[in-house]
């Protein structure tokens, strides 16, 4: 379901978008893992990792790519001592900054179906769906 035009304002201050650079962080040292599933839809593949508990987290914010920089999701893990973005897109973001969600923040900002408007995401009806995602290592 697209957003609504008159729901842009709303999304961005649902968010705290004014707040990014505040509450923002930059990515760089981070991990990549690659957990490709719907493309230009990673708000709504967060979300659904998030829900199935295959992600300790989340993060939203900006990603960069070729120059320009794009309203993104990602999914966040941790694994030993490495933190870890899961990317669900094919994008191939160089730089990412965002504010970060972990645990039960994580998932009450997921199941809170007005975070997501963009595409109208909500948890899934069941976190026992299956995905349809590839993962591979970036």
């Amino acid at each position: 379901m697209p957003r609504r035009p008159d729901d842009k304002d709303n999304y961005f201050e649902k968010i705290g978008i004014e707040r990014l650079p505040e509450l923002g962080d930059f990515f760089d040292n981070w991990g990549r893992r690659a957990k490709i599933m719907k493309d230009n839809h990673c708000h709504f593949n967060t979300v659904t990792l998030v829900c199935k508990k295959e992600v300790a987290g989340f993060a939203t914010g900006l990603a960069l790519q070729e120059g320009v920089w794009y309203h993104h999701t990602w999914g966040l893990m941790r694994e030993g001592n490495q933190n870890v973005i899961i990317e669900t897109t094919e994008s191939r973001f160089e730089s990412y900054f965002g504010v970060q969600y972990w645990g039960a923040d994580a998932m009450a900002k997921a199941k809170d179906g007005y975070w997501f408007l963009t595409f109208g995401e909500t948890c899934p009806e069941s976190a026992e769906q299956e995905s349809g995602a590839t993962d591979t290592q970036n």
